[in-house]
């Protein structure tokens, strides 16, 4: 089936990505070597002095969890390749290359092509693989497999909507698994989802959520703004048309509130300027100079949320009203500030239901709930502080999982004696 797979992706590679990502850098929307790393050709690296990890994490979230382990594998005295492959991923990748010195290089991942992943083991050289949370690439998996490099999944978890498609190939998925040294699961559900596709039982084990172990911020000293700011975080259509609509209401309890959009996807940034125009408001793109006194800003460039998370009274964090599963909420919780989510959050389940039973932020169960709890909140300032103070307590504090994780890492690098 591997021959299958292969001979499949080869011809998305050839026929569909490729014309994509050179159409793309002729109208100058692709970072020039980005295809040639896709294509199985890493960045110059010297040869590794010190066990080299490679940490793959695509989205930005997944890479705000790499940082937990960043931090971790550099008081191991080792060195850190980030590997990504999409824009958000990227930018956050190179934050935690700015801020950490043990990480020597940020690449793209290339296309799961057998020989451009053998290729790119060979030539990055590293002593160990982890992948972060939902990354299964047959190819990558089975280099590593032959190539002797031991191969983690770390904050291992699985969408229901991936089992049930994975276990219509389970043979295929437990070949794949079985190149896996070690499978760091989230929870007792994760662990059972991955045996449920394959995984070999001695393999998986329940440590936690990696997004816990993430170094904090220092509290907040940047001046809040004059107006009370409402933030919707890493929204999806229609969730911004959601809090257009509401606005009028909540400024009632709250005058001169403002409305600050940070969609999932910046292209999207034009379609809700549309929206905010035909309901009325005025609004900022933020790339341009910010108007004073506009009832709206949209952020339509990449980067900057954890500067939108300081500036906000109270963060609503999208995919959570939208069915898309929700994002995670520990960068909201870690800046301090109070948190509402919505009832779609199957992608986030564990982590959701431990901050909520411990009072570490606030779920609705529906668009019509959410009205009246912003209010409640905007209302009350001690509440505001109680809900932020709460949550970002549990966030910020050593939940062991990075140290677990780095020394199940480490151990396949250095067999204990």
């Amino acid at each position: 089936m591997f021959f299958f797979y292969s001979r499949l992706i080869a011809t998305l590679v050839w026929l569909v990505l490729v014309p994509t990502e050179l159409a793309a850098r002729a109208l100058g929307r692709a970072p020039r070597g980005r295809l040639r790393q896709r294509l199985g050709r890493p960045p110059a690296l010297a040869p590794p002095r010190r066990p080299r990890l490679m940490i793959h994490a695509v989205s930005a979230g997944e890479m705000a969890a790499a940082e937990a382990l960043v931090a971790r594998w550099q008081s191991f005295g080792g060195s850190v390749v980030l590997t990504t492959g999409n824009p958000d991923g990227w930018a956050k990748a190179a934050g935690l290359q700015a801020a950490w010195q043990v990480v020597e290089a940020i690449a793209w991942m290339p296309w799961d092509r057998a020989r451009a992943m053998e290729r790119w083991l060979r030539e990055v050289q590293p002593a160990a693989v982890a992948v972060v949370e939902t990354e299964i690439w047959p190819n990558l998996f089975a280099a590593c497999g032959s190539l002797g490099i031991p191969l983690s999944i770390v904050s291992g978890r699985l969408a229901p909507r991936d089992v049930t498609r994975y276990r219509l190939a389970r043979p295929f998925f437990a070949a794949v698994l079985a190149n896996a040294r070690w499978i760091g699961a989230q929870s007792l559900c994760e662990r059972r989802r991955f045996l449920a596709i394959g995984a070999a039982k001695d393999r998986v084990e329940v440590v936690g959520n990696l997004k816990l172990d993430v170094p904090c911020p220092p509290p907040s000293r940047e001046m809040p703004l004059r107006e009370p700011l409402l933030l919707g975080a890493c929204t999806h259509a229609p969730e911004e048309q959601m809090l257009l609509d509401l606005l009028p209401r909540l400024r009632d309890s709250r005058p001169g509130l403002r409305l600050a959009l940070v969609p999932r996807k910046v292209d999207r940034a034009a379609a809700i300027a549309r929206q905010a125009r035909r309901r009325g408001h005025s609004f900022e793109l933020v790339s341009r100079s910010p108007s004073a006194g506009a009832d709206v800003e949209i952020v339509d460039r990449i980067g900057g949320l954890q500067s939108w998370y300081r500036r906000a009274e109270i963060v609503v964090l999208g995919g959570s009203f939208a069915s898309r599963g929700g994002h995670s909420p520990v960068e909201a919780l870690a800046a301090g500030r109070p948190l509402v989510v919505g009832p779609h959050t199957e992608l986030q389940e564990d982590l959701i239901a431990m901050l909520v039973r411990k009072g570490g932020l606030l779920q609705v169960s529906s668009e019509e709930e959410l009205a009246p709890a912003l209010e409640t909140l905007l209302r009350s300032s001690d509440l505001r502080s109680r809900l932020a103070a709460k949550g970002r307590g549990i966030v910020c504090r050593d939940h062991g999982v990075a140290d677990l994780t780095c020394n199940r890492l480490a151990s396949f690098v250095q067999p204990a004696s």
